[in-house]
C-alpha cells in the first residue's frame, strides 16, 4: 500500500493551485475556492497493491491579492480492496515578486499520512515562472522531511527529500494550456529508501477553462521504473472552482 499512499502524499505536496501539471497563482480573497481530483494510479503494475482509485478534496482560502492557504485530504481504494483516508495537508501558498515575464512563488506545508495518519511530512518549496506570449516555462524546488516512523531504539525516522520539476507550456488559445514537465529526486537519510539521486516521473497535460468559475484538468504521468521493475501510470482528471 505504500506505493498507493505515495501518490496521494505526491498529489497533496503539489498543491498549491492544481494537483495535475500546472503554474500555480494565487486564489481570490475569501473561502471561494473547491479543487476536486480522480485519480487512478499504478496503471500497469502487476500487483493488485499498487493498483487503485483515489479522490482528493480541498478548499482554499484567499488571504491577501498574493497569497492563499489551503486544506486538502485524500482517500484511496487500492485493487485489493484495501485503503481509506491516506492524508491531510495544511499549506500556505503566496507570490512574493511578479514582473513583466518573471513571477516568483513560494508554499510551505504539513502533512500526515498512511494507516492512521501516523507518519508526517514537512515541506518548503519555490516555483519560478517565465510567462511569454502564449508559452512559457516553469520550474519548482521543494525541500521535504519526511517522517517513516520510529526506530527500535524509540527515536523518529527522518528522511530527507529535494524535489525538482522542470516544465512548458504553450497556450493555443485563451481557454486552453497545454503542459509537460519532468520530476527528479535526491533522496538522503530514509531508512526505507535508497539514497539516491533520480528521475521519478514525466507528465503532460490539457488544462481547459469551462465557465467563468471552473477549470478542467486532464493530466497523465508516467513513472521511471526501477531496475528490474515495471513502468506504471496515474491519470488524473480534477476541477478547479472559484465562486
Amino acid at each position: 500500500m505504500r506505493r498507493g499512499i505515495l501518490t496521494l502524499l505526491g498529489v497533496a505536496l503539489l498543491s498549491g493551485q492544481a494537483l495535475a501539471v500546472d503554474t500555480w497563482e494565487p486564489y481570490p480573497k475569501g473561502p471561494g475556492t473547491l479543487e476536486f481530483y480522480a485519480v487512478r494510479y499504478g496503471h500497469g503494475a502487476a500487483a493488485d497493491s499498487l493498483r487503485g482509485y483515489a479522490t482528493m478534496l480541498g478548499p482554499a482560502w484567499g488571504l491577501s491579492p498574493t497569497a492563499h492557504a489551503y486544506l486538502f485530504t485524500g482517500i484511496s481504494s487500492g485493487d485489493d480492496h484495501r485503503g481509506g483516508v491516506d492524508f491531510l495537508t495544511l499549506g500556505l501558498f503566496r507570490n512574493f515578486y511578479e514582473g513583466r515575464a518573471l513571477k516568483l512563488d513560494g508554499w510551505a506545508q504539513m502533512s500526515a499520512f498512511g494507516p492512521g495518519l501516523g507518519l508526517s511530512a514537512r515541506q518548503f518549496g519555490l516555483e519560478y515562472n517565465l510567462d511569454l506570449n502564449r508559452w512559457g516555462m516553469f520550474a519548482r524546488t521543494a525541500w521535504e522531511w519526511e517522517n517513516e516512523g520510529v526506530g527500535d531504539d524509540g527515536a523518529a525516522l527522518i528522511g530527507r527529500r529535494t524535489l525538482y520539476t522542470e516544465g512548458i507550456y504553450v497556450q493555443p488559445s485563451g481557454r486552453v494550456q497545454l503542459l509537460a514537465e519532468l520530476n527528479q529526486e535526491t533522496l538522503s537519510g530514509f531508512d526505507t529508501l535508497a539514497n539516491e539521486s533520480r528521475t521519478t516521473s514525466w507528465a503532460f497535460g490539457y488544462n481547459r477553462v469551462v465557465s467563468e468559475t471552473t477549470e478542467m484538468i486532464l493530466e497523465a504521468r508516467t513513472y521511471e521504473a526501477p531496475e528490474g521493475g515495471e513502468r506504471t501510470w496515474d491519470f488524473t482528471l480534477g476541477a478547479v472552482t472559484v465562486w
